[in-house]
């Protein structure tokens, strides 16, 4: 496993993890913007719901209590965390790997149990698909799937031992029973050289996914042994989620990004699930000083786009996708320019108007990019005549639960370079000195 930005950390500092600074207050909690519990969403009781606390683990996987997930690129040896979780469960990943019972498609799950006593207690395998195939959408959606499996293998456990304690009681006897609190680790689903994605969007992708799983849980009857029915999210919740990585310099990595969105959420609304996030590390057993960042400065996505017409004779854009794969991906937006063009002539005299900026990120980009350009991956722009004058970086995806809404050029780097198809310059003027050319 492997980054960021931050300071490493030596053998001698895991003592005095409290020097660094991860954006949280001297007390240890989460800053202006903890969670109050009496400010917490409520529930039928007017009890506050408690929240699901996302934080990180400095330390290696071995030491790791609850049920850990990781991801498998299909195709892939395995490497880094996986080969290390594969010694820790004797071989098991791998056995069922050479049987041909592995995941390695987006979506697919496989829960393998450790020997008792053991740790981790379980992993969590998730599929990403083949190299280069890995967004960050694709990622949200198949770590909803891990979870999912998860809670609901939590609510038969729950709804047993429900029976137990109930007596089989009738529904009009039963009494409310809290829901069982389920804590997940997790290493940097998605961050390996083979599934391509950064470890900002991989740390975004783990917090939309457990919000969507618990909002699932919410949504999904279960019928009790009583007899009565309730929503799975009655029986089993969310508590915790821990991002383990033990290099030092992913760890400020994870910790910045959790610090960030500690921030976006500072002022949460009241209908959306509660979220607390604790940036400081808690530090394990076999945590390393690290080595050099590699993540965010050296990934990024190359996008050209140009407008083109259509055999139809309306005007598009054409996106070729560069640098994931061996083959450069085409896609295609038909716009309206009537619609399109007096909104870019009101993004010159309002750019920081929010909803210009989402209106022009929907009706511009294809649904396959919008994900992707909306996670946090550094963006390299090729523009000719006909498409430089979008204002790209203002474009904004509208926020959600897990993620405020800020300008593509905000959440990542984003570099605008031009092309020239009708002059070759052989000999182009080479600038001396450091200057640089603002307009």
């Amino acid at each position: 496993m492997s980054p960021d930005s931050g300071d490493s950390m030596t053998d001698d500092e895991s003592t005095a993890e409290t020097t660094r600074d991860f954006g949280v207050a001297d007390n240890g909690t989460s800053g202006a913007a903890a969670i109050d519990p009496s400010d917490g969403d409520t529930v039928g009781n007017n009890a506050p719901r408690p929240p699901i606390v996302v934080s990180a683990m400095h330390g290696s996987l071995e030491h790791v209590e609850h049920p850990l997930i990781v991801g498998h690129v299909q195709g892939t040896p395995m490497t880094g965390a996986e080969q290390r979780l594969d010694e820790c469960f004797d071989g098991r990943l791998s056995r069922r790997r050479m049987l041909r019972r592995y995941p390695g498609q987006q979506r697919e799950v496989a829960i393998i149990d450790n020997v008792e006593g053991a740790s981790p207690p379980s992993a969590v395998v998730v599929g990403l698909g083949v190299t280069g195939s890995l967004t960050a959408s694709r990622l949200v959606d198949t770590l909803i799937a891990g979870m999912l499996d998860v809670a609901m293998a939590a609510v038969d456990t729950a709804t047993g031992d429900v029976a137990q304690r109930s007596g089989r009681r009738s529904a009009k006897t039963a009494q409310p029973l809290e829901p069982t609190p389920l804590s997940l680790a997790t290493v940097l689903v998605g961050s390996s050289a083979a599934a391509g994605l950064t470890v900002e969007s991989c740390v975004r992708a783990l917090v939309a996914a457990v919000i969507a799983a618990q909002a699932r849980l919410a949504e999904t009857p279960v019928m009790m042994a009583d007899g009565s029915q309730r929503n799975a999210s009655d029986v089993v919740r969310f508590h915790q989620l821990r991002i383990v990585e033990r290099y030092a310099d992913r760890v400020d990595i994870v910790a910045g990004v959790l610090a960030r969105l500690r921030v976006e959420h500072s002022h949460q609304d009241p209908d959306e699930i509660p979220l607390e996030f604790r940036p400081r590390p808690e530090v394990i057993e076999g945590h390393s000083p690290g080595s050099t960042p590699v993540d965010s400065d050296e990934t990024w996505r190359r996008l050209e786009v140009r407008i083109i017409t259509t055999p139809d004779g309306d005007a598009a854009l054409e996106y070729t996708s560069m640098g994931r794969l061996a083959r450069a991906e085409k896609l295609t937006k038909s716009f309206n320019p009537t619609t399109v063009d007096p909104l870019l002539q009101s993004s010159i005299d309002k750019p920081d108007d929010a909803q210009i900026a989402g209106s022009l990120f929907e009706l511009l980009l294809p649904t396959e990019l919008k994900g992707e350009l909306g996670s946090g991956e550094n963006l390299h722009l090729l523009v000719d005549e006909s498409s430089a004058y979008v204002p790209w970086e203002l474009l904004a995806p509208r926020a959600k639960g897990y993620q405020a809404q800020q300008p593509i050029a905000l959440r990542s780097g984003a570099l605008r370079q031009f092309t020239e198809s009708n002059r070759l310059r052989t000999r182009p003027r080479v600038a001396s000195g450091n200057f640089a050319l603002v307009i």
